[in-house]
């Protein structure tokens, strides 16, 4: 007779078939979990939404991931971004006089627009300095999956001028993070992550050309992926790390 399944509770949704955690599932063959009263290993926030204001609904003394995690707007994660780093992008639109953007405070809306002129700030905007982050005719984000305190790798991903705010990439690389970022800066994205509350997911981070400080512009707890622009090749094994990492940071 076969051993039961590892469990782990999803509260309150199911995680989607495209969502990353759900293929690291499906490749350590962990059972995802709808019942609250199931002997599972832990449990997992788990709501595509920027805020949430929930609890866990029943009493546990068992891990939860990213119970802490409940506000990934832009507002927020630059006010923690300025907390932690000592800068961030923030402006004010009625007074700033250089280029800036323009995006929607909710995560998850590529709708990104290059301002240079002064305006009236609306609430579901969120204002920030326009960073430069381009490489050739191309500009690059980096997108650095989070496993506890450990990253596998980091996503380097080009995109276009024109859609440097959309989630269409050129393409994508897979570098070492230790290469990408210093020690200091290493450091400092944990120290990040801790504050948000941030267990597991996918943070993006631009670096300026100018200043060569980073910027983490977006967090996402409920990420899909891998990325478009990867190779399939590349996604199947980048897959395989990260369920490596899944099972050694949180199933051991």
């Amino acid at each position: 007779m076969l051993p039961p399944k590892d469990k782990i509770f999803f509260y309150p949704d199911r995680p989607s078939k495209m969502s990353v955690i759900y293929k690291i599932l499906k490749t350590l063959d962990v059972e995802i979990s709808r019942n609250k009263n199931a002997d599972y290993k832990f449990g997992i926030f788990w709501k595509n939404r920027t805020k949430t204001k929930l609890s866990w609904p029943v009493a546990t003394t068992k891990f939860i991931i990213n119970k802490y995690c409940q506000d990934i707007s832009k507002k927020y994660v630059d006010e923690v971004h300025l907390s932690v780093f000592g800068y961030n992008t923030a402006i004010d639109p009625t007074v700033y006089s250089e280029k800036y953007v323009q995006k929607w405070n909710l995560n998850g809306i590529h709708l990104g627009k290059i301002k240079n002129k002064k305006s009236k700030p609306r609430s579901w905007y969120f204002y920030q300095k326009l960073i430069n982050n381009t490489e050739s005719d191309q500009v690059i984000d980096w997108r650095i999956p989070i496993f506890g305190c450990a990253v596998p790798f980091v996503y380097k991903k080009y995109r276009t001028l024109k859609k440097r705010f959309s989630n269409i990439n050129s393409r994508v690389e897979i570098k070492e993070f230790t290469k990408v970022f210093s020690d200091d800066e290493i450091k400092l994205i944990f120290k990040f992550c801790l504050q948000m509350g941030l267990d597991y997911g996918e943070i993006d981070v631009l670096r300026d050309k100018d200043s060569k400080k980073i910027f983490i512009i977006d967090v996402n707890k409920t990420p899909w992926g891998p990325p478009n622009g990867l190779d399939n090749n590349s996604k199947k094994e980048a897959i395989k790390i990260m369920a490596d990492y899944f099972k050694n940071n949180f199933l051991s």
